[in-house]
């Protein structure tokens, strides 16, 4: 079997479209005769980890001078070209390799490039969680928390399958190994350990604003921090000098392989509405929400609703201290509590199951 990726990632796009196509490909791996990446070259990309993890990779070059029409949304200026032409350099790969999957994740494709390089694969799924444009494909997941079909109603054909729901988690095999472990430490909820992550990229340097906030907010004796950023990221080093400043224990990690570890043992966290929710979720881990991207604003609305986050609203600052002051043992409990029930950390073992169906 013969799988290809069109995936990105850059400081614009973020890390978490590539990670879960990582992810998904890893669990492919053992049923694959070959599985190819093809990603384009932005600013800020990982693409050397598809390489590292032993896939082959086709680079896309990207136009500096690419721009698009002010009526063309935001993810459309994140491909780096117009679509046509991304579907006709993509063609220009896989027409030569039989591709028995085509797998897309990219906020600025639709049914549109969907059915140009249809013609090149045998079977075509889609990784979305926008639900806000038509796609031409015959498999689509969303992990999207309490999504359901009637939200894909117009936008894909009556013969796609869809996968929906937070039961098909793209999750790495180290959450689920963490799970127990994590669920088990918080029987006897504390607020000792905080740690931070903001995605692998954090543009804006949220993670420093939090720090700042973090001064002026009444943290218990010997509390801890933990803060992970990516080895991408553009502030590292105004995160590690603020760090520095601090008043409690803090420590600065780097491109680390074992975030579930680390989750696993801490107390709390103020995490991003992405992807990354659902990890946190897996472990049961409390967390306290930013939003840092519009994508990901009804992502947070569904988890607080579903009382498994606390949202930090603006102004960051006055919103921790409040959220800090107010914070106790059982409200963390019913954090961890509620969350858990909502991922189980085997939704990709799900999506090979399904697939095994299809191709």
């Amino acid at each position: 079997m013969n799988i290809v990726f069109r995936v990105d990632s850059s400081l614009s796009i973020g890390i978490g479209h590539l990670m879960r196509c990582l992810t998904l490909a890893q669990e492919l791996r053992v049923r694959a005769t070959s599985i190819v990446f093809i990603s384009r070259k932005h600013e800020g990309n990982l693409n050397h980890v598809v390489t590292e993890a032993g896939y082959k990779l086709y680079e896309l070059s990207s136009d500096a001078v690419f721009k698009c029409d002010d009526e063309v949304s935001l993810y459309a200026k994140w491909l780096g070209s117009s679509w046509e032409e991304d579907a006709s350099q993509t063609n220009r790969i896989i027409a030569r390799l039989k591709i028995d999957l085509l797998v897309v994740d990219h906020y600025a494709l639709d049914y549109k490039w969907e059915n140009i390089v249809k013609a090149n694969c045998s079977k075509l799924m889609v990784i979305d969680d926008l639900a806000n444009r038509k796609h031409d494909c015959d498999v689509l997941l969303d992990q999207t928390y309490g999504r359901v079909v009637t939200d894909y109603y117009q936008l894909i054909s009556d013969k796609c399958i869809l996968l929906l729901g937070s039961s098909f988690a793209l999750l790495r095999s180290e959450f689920s190994y963490w799970r127990e472990l994590s669920l088990r430490y918080r029987e006897s909820p504390k607020i000792e350990h905080l740690i931070i992550t903001l995605g692998g990229i954090d543009k804006e340097d949220v993670t420093g604003q939090i720090i700042v906030a973090l001064k002026d907010c009444h943290l218990p004796i010997g509390f801890e921090l933990t803060i992970v950023m990516g080895a991408n990221a553009p502030h590292i080093d105004n995160v590690r000098q603020l760090a520095k400043n601090m008043h409690c224990k803090t420590q600065v990690l780097v491109g680390i392989t074992n975030i579930a570890e680390h989750m696993a043992k801490n107390d709390l966290a103020i995490g991003a509405a992405g992807s990354s929710s659902w990890e946190r979720c897996c472990l049961g881990l409390p967390t306290l929400m930013v939003v840092t991207a519009e994508n990901q604003k009804n992502n947070a609305k569904i988890l607080e609703q579903n009382k498994a986050v606390i949202l930090v609203a603006e102004p960051i600052k006055l919103s921790l201290i409040k959220i800090f002051s107010e914070l106790t043992g059982k409200v963390v409990k019913n954090l961890s509590t509620n969350s858990a029930k909502l991922v189980d950390g085997i939704g990709c073992e799900r999506v090979i199951d399904r697939l095994k169906e299809i191709i």
